[in-house]
């Protein structure tokens, strides 16, 4: 997701320079020189090191987070961004850690900066969906997200070597009434 989002943001010609930090050095000068640009530099940095992690994110303007897992690192990472004083946007998936990053929203306001979580697949993605689909309705009585399982192999273990894939997928229903015609429900 990461590489993704880097070449997206390449794209748009109004970002002057991209930043691309990661803790694996050869990883991150293979992926740097194969954007053949100037307008991207990688710096090594442990996200476990907050120190380290607010010098680098002060050299930029916005913050993109996309390292995970952000059960682990979310909320610290968003603390550093508090402190470097720079707005953030994340693709959090995992709710508690969503949770916790929000209850940092007086701080973040403090500092002067927007914290912007679970702009990803899901959440993200599916919210917009959702949103969407709830514009058709007159009357929406709920919405849920969940995960699910394409089938497939299982996924490894942790810390279980396995070059097996498992397909998952996100999955929003939308349950709402036409007040005009019968029950609704919307699958995305």
């Amino acid at each position: 997701m990461g590489q993704v989002a880097v070449q997206t943001l390449l794209r748009n010609e109004s970002i002057n320079h991209v930043i691309v930090a990661d803790n694996d050095p050869q990883r991150l000068k293979s992926f740097v020189e194969s954007l053949d640009t100037e307008r991207a530099s990688a710096k090594v940095v442990d996200i476990s090191d907050e120190a380290a992690l607010v010098e680098v994110m002060r050299e930029g303007d916005v913050v993109m987070n996309t390292s995970g897992p952000y059960y682990r690192y979310g909320v610290a990472v968003v603390r550093a961004v508090i402190e470097a004083r720079r707005n953030y946007a994340d693709m959090d998936d995992d709710w508690r850690p969503t949770q916790q990053v929000l209850e940092l929203d007086v701080k973040a306001r403090e500092a002067g900066i927007s914290v912007v979580v679970g702009i990803g697949s899901s959440p993200g993605a599916t919210n917009l969906l959702a949103k969407h689909a709830a514009a058709q309705l007159d009357r929406v009585d709920a919405v849920h997200t969940a995960w699910g399982s394409l089938g497939g192999p299982r996924p490894p273990v942790r810390g279980e070597p396995s070059s097996r894939v498992a397909w998952s997928t996100s999955c929003t229903v939308l349950v709402g009434r036409f007040l005009r015609s019968a029950t609704a429900s919307l699958y995305m």
